[in-house]
Formats: C-alpha cells, sequence, structure tokens
C-alpha cells in the first residue's frame, strides 16, 4: 500500500520512481515481497469478507493510484476475467499489480490482452 502510494505520487509528477530501470517482460511476474503485501491488502479490502473484492471495494484503493480513470477502467476489464463484476484473489493481485507496473511506468497491455506473466 505504502509503495503504491509513493509510485502513485510520481506518477502525478509525472516520473516514475523506477525510471531509470528498462521495463522488461519479467517486471510483470509479481515477487514474493509484492505476494505478500497484495494478500494483506485483500484481506483489508475485502470489506466484508465473501473472498471477493467488488468494485466499491476497489474503488478507493484505485483512485490513490493517481491513474486515469480510463486507464483504471482497462486494468479492471483484464483483471475481472470472468467478467462477474468481482474480484477473486487472484484477479485482485492481477489488478493491483496491472496498475502498480503502469505507476512505473510500463504501458497498460491492450485488447490482444495480459501479458502471460500475469496469467
Amino acid at each position: 500500500e505504502d509503495h503504491m502510494q509513493r509510485a502513485a505520487g510520481a506518477a502525478r509528477r509525472g516520473r516514475s520512481p523506477e525510471s531509470h530501470r528498462v521495463w522488461s517482460d519479467q517486471r510483470w511476474v509479481p515477487s514474493q515481497r509484492e505476494k505478500r503485501k497484495y494478500a494483506s491488502l485483500f484481506k483489508r479490502t475485502d470489506w466484508d469478507n465473501d473472498g471477493y473484492v467488488q468494485g466499491d471495494e476497489a474503488l478507493a484503493l484505485l483512485a490513490r493510484s493517481g491513474l486515469d480513470n480510463s486507464v483504471l477502467e482497462v486494468a479492471w476489464e483484464h483483471a475481472d476475467v470472468d467478467h462477474d463484476g468481482q474480484l477473486n484473489y487472484h484477479e485482485f493481485v492481477c489488478l493491483i499489480h496491472l496498475v502498480t507496473c503502469v505507476t512505473r511506468g510500463a504501458q497498460m497491455p491492450g485488447p490482444e490482452g495480459l501479458p502471460p506473466q500475469l496469467l
């Protein structure tokens, strides 16, 4: 969460905190540390403890990224694989990592779909 806030702040200022690094496909793979953070974030974001994050539950979290709503909508569409309007844990990790990667300088995947590293 703190990492996302720092990245979002840097994105709003027009630069990435890791802008000196070249983006590679391997960076689409969440690290073990990121996975632990995402698990904790999932538990805190799933307010009703039903095992899913609803759109309204994710809204405040996504807004803190500082990304345009249109970019966030594309991220949600990519992550909500079964298009049921809610995210299970795997879909949530995909969403948060997509947003994190974009704030770090990656291009949001287009209609061709997610990088295989995120599936």
